[in-house]
């Protein structure tokens, strides 16, 4: 399943659009950073050892110039490591920073804070800005990107970015066969 599902991006971004390829994954945070043999469960494990093997063989394979990276933590992510390892991949940590949350007026606890869903969404659209400034400020000329962010802005930031692009596709690796719904 999973051969069959790259071998259709492969052959999509081949025939249908040369100059320019964005493909959006969404995720579990959880899932980004590399093991922790202290904290996670053998499932939790596992799922990360996927997921970096699904983003080291997606930058292989399509020849990803860049990464972006909804990620704010001291730790190298799963993304981070392969870009690095590839040497011909750019990674970039597009989330917005405290400051820029602060000068948006957006609370720094806004996702599992106390806060209405129509405030987390609009605060969730604000940042998805940003995130998209950031991607435009740092990626250059490359022409074939992955960005990789929480669930949440999967869509809106595919939407966002088609105005940069024609071939912009979602990833949900939910969908894949190696997906466990219970390890996060």
């Amino acid at each position: 399943m999973l051969k069959d599902y790259f071998s259709l991006i492969v052959g999509f971004f081949r025939t249908k659009l040369r100059c320019c390829m964005i493909l959006v994954v969404g995720c579990n945070h959880g899932i980004q950073y590399r093991q922790d043999p202290l904290c996670d469960t053998p499932q939790k494990t596992e799922q990360k050892a996927q997921f970096a093997a699904f983003i080291a063989r997606t930058i292989k394979d399509n020849k990803i110039q860049f990464v972006g990276e909804e990620w704010g933590l001291p730790e190298v992510t799963n993304a981070r490591a392969a870009a690095e390892a590839n040497g011909q991949t750019l990674w970039v940590n597009i989330n917005t920073s405290f400051d820029e949350l602060e000068g948006m007026g957006i609370p720094n606890n806004y996702a599992d804070g106390d806060y209405s869903a129509e405030q987390k969404a609009r605060w969730n659209r604000q940042r998805e800005q940003v995130m998209v400034r950031k991607l435009r400020e740092n990626r250059g000329t490359t022409e074939r990107l992955v960005v990789i962010c929480g669930f949440d802005h999967m869509l809106p930031l595919t939407e966002l970015l088609r105005q940069d692009c024609r071939c912009v596709l979602p990833m949900d690796y939910r969908t894949l066969r190696w997906y466990d719904g219970n390890a996060f």
